[in-house]
Protein backbone atom coordinates (compact mmCIF):
# COMPACT_ATOMS: atom_id res chain seq x y z
CA UNK A 1 0.00 0.00 0.00
CA UNK A 2 2.77 2.74 1.10
CA UNK A 3 4.85 1.41 -1.60
CA UNK A 4 2.99 3.32 -4.06
CA UNK A 5 4.40 6.55 -2.41
CA UNK A 6 7.88 5.67 -1.26
CA UNK A 7 10.62 6.17 -3.95
CA UNK A 8 13.82 5.32 -4.29
CA UNK A 9 14.80 8.86 -2.55
CA UNK A 10 12.42 8.30 0.37
CA UNK A 11 14.45 9.06 3.53
CA UNK A 12 12.60 6.69 5.77
CA UNK A 13 12.77 7.82 9.50
CA UNK A 14 14.67 5.82 12.21
CA UNK A 15 11.53 4.60 14.23
CA UNK A 16 10.48 2.55 10.85
CA UNK A 17 13.73 1.35 9.94
CA UNK A 18 14.18 -0.02 13.33
CA UNK A 19 11.00 -1.54 13.37
CA UNK A 20 11.50 -3.31 10.50
CA UNK A 21 14.90 -4.70 11.67
CA UNK A 22 13.89 -5.35 14.73
CA UNK A 23 10.77 -7.65 12.97
CA UNK A 24 12.99 -9.06 10.60
CA UNK A 25 15.85 -9.16 13.04
CA UNK A 26 19.03 -10.69 10.35
CA UNK A 27 18.71 -10.03 6.74
CA UNK A 28 20.30 -12.74 4.71
CA UNK A 29 22.83 -12.13 2.49
CA UNK A 30 21.28 -11.82 -0.70
CA UNK A 31 18.16 -9.69 0.57
CA UNK A 32 20.89 -7.10 1.20
CA UNK A 33 22.36 -8.03 -2.13
CA UNK A 34 19.36 -7.10 -3.81
CA UNK A 35 18.51 -3.85 -1.90
CA UNK A 36 22.50 -2.79 -2.44
CA UNK A 37 21.73 -3.56 -6.53
CA UNK A 38 18.60 -1.91 -6.58
CA UNK A 39 20.23 1.20 -4.47
CA UNK A 40 23.18 1.35 -7.62
CA UNK A 41 20.53 0.79 -10.45
CA UNK A 42 18.77 4.35 -9.21
CA UNK A 43 22.14 6.04 -8.50
CA UNK A 44 23.15 5.36 -11.97
CA UNK A 45 19.87 6.34 -13.24
CA UNK A 46 20.10 9.57 -11.13
CA UNK A 47 23.60 10.60 -11.99
CA UNK A 48 22.88 10.17 -15.93
CA UNK A 49 19.46 12.55 -15.67
CA UNK A 50 21.33 14.98 -14.03
CA UNK A 51 24.35 14.79 -15.89
CA UNK A 52 22.04 15.24 -19.23
CA UNK A 53 20.27 18.14 -17.78
CA UNK A 54 23.45 19.76 -16.62
CA UNK A 55 24.86 19.12 -20.29
CA UNK A 56 21.55 19.90 -22.26
CA UNK A 57 21.37 23.29 -20.39
CA UNK A 58 22.25 26.74 -22.02
CA UNK A 59 21.96 30.27 -19.99
CA UNK A 60 22.61 29.58 -16.39
CA UNK A 61 25.52 31.49 -14.18
CA UNK A 62 28.85 29.96 -14.64
CA UNK A 63 28.53 29.62 -10.81
CA UNK A 64 25.30 26.93 -11.84
CA UNK A 65 27.75 24.50 -13.62
CA UNK A 66 30.63 24.74 -11.15
CA UNK A 67 28.12 23.49 -8.38
CA UNK A 68 26.57 20.45 -10.03
CA UNK A 69 29.65 19.44 -11.66
CA UNK A 70 30.85 19.73 -8.04
CA UNK A 71 28.15 17.46 -7.14
CA UNK A 72 28.57 14.96 -10.06
CA UNK A 73 32.26 14.62 -10.72
CA UNK A 74 33.52 12.65 -7.75
CA UNK A 75 29.89 10.60 -7.78
CA UNK A 76 30.33 9.40 -10.95
CA UNK A 77 34.06 8.54 -10.52
CA UNK A 78 32.84 6.51 -7.49
CA UNK A 79 29.73 5.14 -8.88
CA UNK A 80 32.12 2.18 -10.40
CA UNK A 81 33.98 1.66 -7.13
CA UNK A 82 30.40 0.69 -5.70
CA UNK A 83 29.24 -1.20 -8.43
CA UNK A 84 32.39 -3.60 -8.29
CA UNK A 85 32.16 -4.06 -4.28
CA UNK A 86 28.37 -4.85 -4.49
CA UNK A 87 29.21 -7.26 -7.45
CA UNK A 88 32.24 -8.44 -5.13
CA UNK A 89 29.78 -8.91 -2.03
CA UNK A 90 27.47 -10.95 -3.65
CA UNK A 91 30.14 -13.34 -3.99
CA UNK A 92 31.65 -12.91 -0.72
CA UNK A 93 34.84 -10.78 -1.41
CA UNK A 94 33.74 -7.57 -0.28
CA UNK A 95 32.30 -7.23 3.02
CA UNK A 96 29.13 -4.48 4.06
CA UNK A 97 31.12 -2.57 5.65
CA UNK A 98 33.35 -1.67 3.19
CA UNK A 99 30.50 -0.58 1.24
CA UNK A 100 28.94 1.44 3.69
CA UNK A 101 32.09 3.12 4.10
CA UNK A 102 31.97 3.96 0.31
CA UNK A 103 28.41 4.92 0.63
CA UNK A 104 28.90 7.22 3.34
CA UNK A 105 32.15 8.68 1.98
CA UNK A 106 31.29 9.03 -1.73
CA UNK A 107 27.16 9.18 -1.41
CA UNK A 108 26.43 10.97 1.58
CA UNK A 109 23.66 11.67 1.51
CA UNK A 110 21.62 8.90 0.06
CA UNK A 111 18.72 6.96 1.09
CA UNK A 112 19.74 4.12 2.16
CA UNK A 113 22.95 5.02 4.27
CA UNK A 114 20.34 4.73 7.07
CA UNK A 115 19.13 1.37 6.53
CA UNK A 116 22.27 0.49 6.52
CA UNK A 117 24.06 2.08 9.47
CA UNK A 118 21.47 -0.79 10.87
CA UNK A 119 22.10 -3.53 9.80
Amino acid sequence: MLGKYVSHNTVIPTYIIDAIIFAHSIFKHEVIYRVLEYRVERITEDLLVNRAMVNGTTNQAHDWYTRWNNYLEPREASLPVLQEQVKSYCSGVVTLDEIKTTMLTSFPNDAINGFLERV
